[in-house]
């Protein structure tokens, strides 16, 4: 049983930090960009934290909720062997500080690119350079290096572009206006995270599913929808769900680890469908049209 109940924390380790990347604009370096540039919105860090910060971290308050009646049975049998003694560290070095400086200013650079209007691309490359020229980095460093999840990465960003261009996006979308009312309502809002959800289920990949769904959608809802909450809907159905580890990147990164199994994902599957539904409807949609969105 306390193995079993290892994999389940492990398994909400990531699952969790899935949920708190949502609340900035780089939480999720790829997902949360990809989204803002597929739907052709402008979205600041300043914005987006107005938009999505609260709503998000009372997400993770109720999905924890969902996640400890998920696996109750599993964690009450959970018992630690012995107290945790901390670790003695001795004091940074001079050599250290500066290492530590300097990583200190790539990431407040990188985080801060709205402000100096440097890409955060070039701030990286150039930090990692100076780190492998003061010998932060090495050559063993280049195998930590994930190969088949860039390869992955490009394969569902081309999935994507293909069904657009051959027309299969197209297709798929004049058959589901029929399913849209003509005014926006909370009907108009349950028929689009479901529709998400289901193509997300079908395509697999976030960033596959955000390419074909955002401009289907995203047409649909013009002059119905405001565009940032057909954006933002999208987001959260698509980001914050997930029934197999491959339909999430981080997910997929702790199966592949073999921290826990696809059967934990779909234990929690169920709950986290219903909760990520209801919260798009009673906690996201109502702060947004606090902010401002109508």
């Amino acid at each position: 049983m306390e193995i079993k109940a290892k994999e389940v924390l492990m398994f909400w380790v990531f699952a969790i930090s899935i949920f708190v990347n949502m609340s900035l604009v780089k939480g999720d370096i790829i997902l949360n960009n990809a989204i803002t540039m597929i739907a052709y919105q402008h979205i600041s860090e300043v914005e987006w934290i107005k938009y999505m910060l609260v709503p998000t971290f009372i997400f993770c308050a109720i999905a924890t909720v969902g996640f400890k009646f998920t696996f109750n049975n599993i964690l009450k049998n959970y018992v630690r062997k012995g107290d945790i003694q901390p670790e003695k560290f001795e004091s940074l070095s001079k050599e250290d500080k500066k290492h530590l400086a300097l990583i200190l200013a790539v990431v407040v650079l990188w985080a801060t690119e709205t402000i100096h209007g440097i890409n955060g691309t070039i701030i990286v490359i150039i930090g990692t350079l100076i780190m492998y020229g003061i010998k932060l980095l090495g050559k063993q460093d280049i195998k930590s290096i994930n190969i088949g999840l860039l390869i992955f990465l490009t394969a569902v960003f081309s999935i994507g572009a293909v069904m657009k261009e051959s027309g299969i996006a197209t297709i798929i979308f004049s058959n589901l206006i029929v399913l849209f009312p003509k005014t926006f309502s909370l009907k108009y809002v349950v028929i689009m995270a479901v529709v998400s959800i289901i193509l997300h289920m079908i395509l697999g990949s976030n960033i596959t599913t955000m390419s074909v769904i955002i401009p289907g959608l995203m047409s649909i809802s013009k002059g119905v929808a405001n565009p940032t909450i057909t954006m933002f809907t999208i987001f959260v159905s698509i980001c914050a769900h997930f029934v197999l580890p491959y339909q999430h990147g981080v997910i997929l990164i702790g199966e592949g680890s073999k921290y826990y199994t696809s059967k934990t994902t779909l234990k929690y599957a169920p709950v986290l469908t219903l909760l990520t539904i209801l919260s798009i409807l009673f906690v996201y949609l109502k702060w947004w049209k606090l902010m401002g969105l109508t």
